[in-house]
């Protein structure tokens, strides 16, 4: 789509429409980079098995240094956590709400900036019907001004100039949607692998010890 004619015939709400998609694609861009760093793109299920190895040969100094490496994994972070606590023998319940706290903090880090590109693909629609609806507000107008002259032309060139802003608004809305669910079904994967990893290193650091 032209840019200069959305701007032209979607006005106002249309300036915005861009503003709002070079901000979802901002966001889209630095989780992108924030997951790379992170690690956690793919699963973690070969980090976890390797250092349940270690453990169980009783190598956990070793497992401990190489999930130190890995520091900015999640999984590796709680893993890290779960070995120090059954080391001191601190496996209570205060040491599982610090378990439950670090996994919580590493999940709210993950989701940081997940809920703008979510605002982003819900108010998207909403914008571009708002478009829409001033759009055919104007051309009404225009029809009631022009009397018994009335031209159907009139009436369709001002529609499609108004539907402009609702294709606008969903073409921005879909994908950002799309991304939104994708990166929340990352965040529920590393969820899950926090849970098994923190289940089998205690279980093989029971064993081990």
């Amino acid at each position: 789509m032209n840019v200069e004619l959305l701007v032209d015939k979607g006005g106002m709400v249309a300036i915005i429409l861009l503003a709002l998609s070079v901000f979802g694609l901002a966001i889209l861009l630095l989780k992108l980079y924030h997951f790379q760093a992170r690690g956690v793109l793919f699963s973690s299920r070969k980090l976890v098995d390797k250092t349940v190895n270690k453990i169980e040969r009783g190598e956990v100094e070793l497992a401990v240094r190489a999930l130190v490496k890995k520091r900015k994994d999640p999984v590796a972070a709680v893993m890290v956590k779960a070995i120090k606590l059954c080391e001191a023998k601190e496996m209570d319940g205060i040491a599982k709400e610090e378990l439950e706290s670090e996994g919580r903090a590493q999940l709210e880090h993950l989701t940081s900036y997940i809920r703008g590109l979510d605002a982003v693909a819900h108010l998207s629609p909403l914008l571009g019907l708002l478009g829409t609806v001033l759009g055919m507000i104007q051309a009404f107008m225009q029809l009631e001004g022009a009397g018994v002259r009335v031209d159907v032309t009139m009436l369709a060139g001002g529609i499609w100039e108004a539907l402009i802003t609702t294709a606008f608004g969903l073409a921005i809305a879909i994908p950002a949607l799309a991304m939104v669910n994708w990166l929340e079904g990352i965040v529920e994967r590393v969820r899950q692998d926090m849970g098994d990893a923190v289940t089998r290193t205690l279980g093989s650091m029971r064993r081990a010890g």
